[in-house]
């Protein structure tokens, strides 16, 4: 249900454009493990994926795996996005939400303010996305409410997917700048550790037509 919920937040963001979905399960719903995630990721990155979205992470523990998974797919030019993380912690100590070649999203409120009370923060945070009280589908097709960065990841993931659909030649860098260009300040002026470079904001992102893009 988590990975459907995420997915329909990327398609009722997106809508009417021809974003696709690639569907790659490595978690049950019960457990899972590091090299199915590995895998998983490593599969997406070769199969012509753009944008990977990984919502899940851990305490830094012996992840070098996934973060050279991360640096694969993004070696092959494909954006990652990933959560923050919902352990209220310095994501120094949280992958792969530490990782540098990943977008990493922290989570606001309903009154675009830090989700103190769940999201990680730190030194890797780009931006922030609504992550509170969220509306979409489980697998059974059925409404349903969730909180967490998970969603936040999935918001920014919409936005990666729908700038490479205008902008197919672009590079990785290329769809970070545009995000960070799509945000609307909060916090301390200027970059900060819970918001990063600021809240996401879709309609600024549609506006970004003098985003260059290079050859």
């Amino acid at each position: 249900s988590h990975g459907t919920f995420l997915a329909s937040i990327v398609t009722d963001c997106t809508r009417t454009l021809p974003v696709k979905i690639m569907p790659v399960r490595v978690l049950s719903s019960e457990e899972g493990s590091l090299i199915n995630v590995v895998n998983g990721i490593m599969y997406a990155a070769d199969n012509g994926a753009d944008v990977i979205n990984i919502s899940l992470g851990a305490i830094l523990n012996n992840c070098k795996p996934l973060e050279d998974a991360v640096n694969y797919a993004a070696s092959k030019n494909v954006s990652v996005v990933v959560c923050a993380g919902n352990a209220k912690i310095d994501i120094k100590n949280y992958c792969p939400a530490h990782n540098s070649n990943a977008i990493t999203v922290s989570s606001v409120n309903m009154n675009e303010e830090f989700s103190a009370s769940f999201s990680n923060f730190g030194s890797e945070i780009d931006v922030a996305a609504p992550g509170e009280i969220i509306i979409g589908y489980d697998a059974s097709g059925n409404e349903a409410v969730l909180s967490g960065t998970s969603m936040s990841a999935a918001f920014v993931s919409a936005a990666a997917a729908m700038f490479r659909l205008e902008k197919p030649q672009c590079n990785t860098n290329q769809v970070r700048k545009a995000i960070i260009s799509s945000t609307e300040d909060r916090g301390d002026e200027g970059w900060d550790s819970f918001y990063g470079h600021g809240m996401l904001k879709l309609s600024k992102l549609a506006l970004s037509d003098d985003i260059p893009v290079e050859s």
